[in-house]
């Protein structure tokens, strides 16, 4: 039986990261979760993570500061930009990194949609 794919959850926000694991589990993925960008890559699942759900602003690295210093590692994970910043400017600074993009409030039908295409054959 394969083991179900690793969702890495990078949020400073604690609440937030415990809802989006426990809908992650709903799903049937797996799931580690992170307080800050820096926590998650120093971390051994940086390495086994099939894709990673980042908040755009945190303390720290942001989301887009994340896949772009995940860019340089060579780490070709797909990361979700995830925020309820209405502004067009993080959506095409997320696209330039090579990060989907997804706007709070959203259903989760949509996030499980973006997470599934996101993962690698």
């Amino acid at each position: 039986m394969p083991t179900a794919p690793l969702i890495c959850i990078v949020d400073d926000d604690r609440a937030l990261r415990a809802s989006v694991a426990d809908l992650m589990h709903a799903g049937g993925f797996r799931t580690a979760e992170f307080a800050t960008a820096d926590a998650f890559l120093a971390s051994a699942e940086k390495l086994s993570c099939h894709c990673v759900l980042a908040d755009v602003q945190m303390p720290g690295m942001t989301g887009i500061d994340l896949k772009r210093a995940m860019n340089a590692e060579g780490l070709a994970t797909p990361v979700i930009i995830i925020t309820a910043l209405v502004d067009r400017d993080w959506s095409v600074r997320a696209a330039e990194t090579g990060a989907s993009f997804l706007q709070k409030p959203f259903e989760a039908d949509t996030l499980f949609g973006l997470v599934t295409r996101n993962l690698p054959a």
